[in-house]
């Protein structure tokens, strides 16, 4: 592998937290009409003249860490994803009732659900995909090949996403579909969406939001949405892990990570508040979801294969079940996107945090998991009995 590809990320071990999330403040910050998160050490002076640029982030080497955010609609979002491309959405995107959608805060298996629900829908037939842009639709693509359809990047200029890199390349040739590329796809429509839904197409009741102009999807008669949940704590040490190639260069060190994650500044918005928005719409519209856990995957991949398939309709053989499976295993997934650009799959490990996170960092999940509004789901991601190694 070419090391001065940058879009490759390499496996890195995580250091064991030393410091406190209280040594650090977060606070917010704006240059030249670019929206930041700040992290920033108590008690060390900024020094501009050390500061440098990189695609995610400015570091300052004494301590100043800053993140790019966007901020629209209610939310936060990756800084390539503009308010202007959301409106194009709002106003042309229309659903069709067979379309499925998966929503998850980043992190929480998309892309591992994406490859199940893809498998599913084709039978099992893994040359129906397309792992070299990482399961992404591309309209050009000879023969066709099923993808999914990135919300955070549709109707995006491509030179908008390019200057996220290494992004550009993992979100693949979704960059700038056009209106009549997603009405044309040949196939049953995949979507995958991190955004809060009140930023989907139709799904927004403030009026400060705009006007909706296409109709919802759970106002759509068969439009199908898969929920995924997964533990915050892997979630937010697999986002750090994603970013890995800045961290050995030099990026926002994971203790400050963790308090921007924890106080729901990062551009995926609060995990809490991502949950509460989506379950409330659950509750509402209880026909319209499967909600599946990222640890119930891990432990039964058939039964969800298995609850997947009946969700969407599909009454697949005992064969077609077992080779849903094998494609959608990790080892499978890393062994079919190897020449790919778009190095997504890790370990897919449950409790990695327990070798890294102190007591103290533990806690204050906990705190935030036993918010009321999560309900019963939060429940099982609580520990009471955690002790640091």
């Amino acid at each position: 592998k070419d090391p001065q590809d940058k879009t490759r990320r390499k496996q890195i071990t995580m250091p064991k937290i030393t410091d406190s999330l209280d040594d650090w403040v977060i606070s917010d910050y704006e240059e030249q009409g670019q929206s930041f998160l700040v992290a920033s050490k108590k008690g060390v002076t900024y020094d501009k003249s050390l500061a440098e640029e990189g695609p995610y982030e400015k570091l300052d080497r004494n301590g100043r860490y800053l993140i790019p955010i966007n901020y629209a609609y209610g939310s936060n979002f990756a800084f390539f994803t503009k308010k202007e491309m959301l409106d194009r959405q709002h106003r042309e995107l229309n659903f069709k009732n067979d379309d499925v959608i998966i929503a998850a805060y980043p992190r929480a298996g998309c892309t591992w659900m994406e490859q199940i629900v893809l498998l599913v829908m084709h039978r099992g037939d893994p040359n129906a995909l397309d792992t070299k842009t990482k399961n992404t639709y591309d309209p050009k693509a000879n023969p066709p090949r099923n993808g999914k359809v990135l919300f955070e990047t549709m109707f995006a200029e491509k030179s908008d996403v390019d200057m996220a890199a290494p992004w550009g390349s993992l979100c693949g040739q979704d960059m700038g579909l056009t209106k009549e590329d997603i009405e044309s796809i040949p196939f049953r429509r995949l979507f995958k969406v991190h955004y809060r839904p009140h930023s989907l197409p139709g799904m927004s009741k403030a009026p400060e939001h705009g006007e909706n102009f296409v109709k919802a999807p759970v106002d759509v008669d068969g439009v199908k949405i898969i929920l995924l949940l997964r533990d915050p704590k892997d979630v937010a040490l697999s986002l750090i892990r994603v970013n890995s190639i800045n961290l050995q260069k030099g990026g926002v060190p994971l203790t400050p990570f963790l308090k921007t994650f924890l106080d729901g500044k990062l551009y995926s918005n609060d995990w809490n508040t991502y949950y509460q928005e989506w379950l409330d719409i659950v509750n509402q519209h209880p026909d319209k979801f499967l909600v599946i856990a990222y640890e119930d995957n891990i432990t039964d991949s058939v039964g969800t294969i298995e609850r997947v398939a009946k969700f969407l309709g599909m009454d697949l053989t005992e064969e077609e079940k077992e080779s849903c499976r094998k494609y959608s295993a990790f080892g499978a997934m890393k062994e079919m996107s190897k020449n790919s650009k778009a190095e997504h799959v890790h370990v897919g490990k449950v409790g990695a945090w327990r070798d890294i996170y102190t007591k103290e960092v533990v806690e204050a999940f906990n705190e935030k998991l036993r918010d009321e509004k999560l309900g019963s789901y939060a429940e099982r991601y609580i520990v009471n009995d955690f002790e640091e190694k």
